[in-house]
């Protein structure tokens, strides 16, 4: 038997986090920012967080620039 499912029930299958969901959602020429939650290298100061939000948004098929700065993330799709 198939059944529908919702996002949110395939969101705990794949295991895919609240922020990977939010940037593979983005439309072209849009942006979101949000509280980073990952560790960063002490000698650069560069986040965890940006590999996951590039291959978020490679699963949906384009690409994003990406910052984090004083403990907020950004991120913004220009295609």
């Amino acid at each position: 038997m198939i059944e529908n499912i919702t996002q949110e029930e395939f969101q705990t299958v794949r295991r895919i986090s609240t922020e990977g969901w939010a940037v593979q959602n983005l439309q072209p020429l849009s942006g979101i920012k949000f509280p980073c939650r990952w560790r960063h290298q002490k000698k650069t100061g560069i986040c965890a967080g940006s590999t996951l939000v590039h291959r978020s948004a490679k699963k949906g098929g384009f690409r994003v620039s990406a910052t984090c700065k004083k403990e907020i993330f950004y991120v913004f799709r220009y295609e």
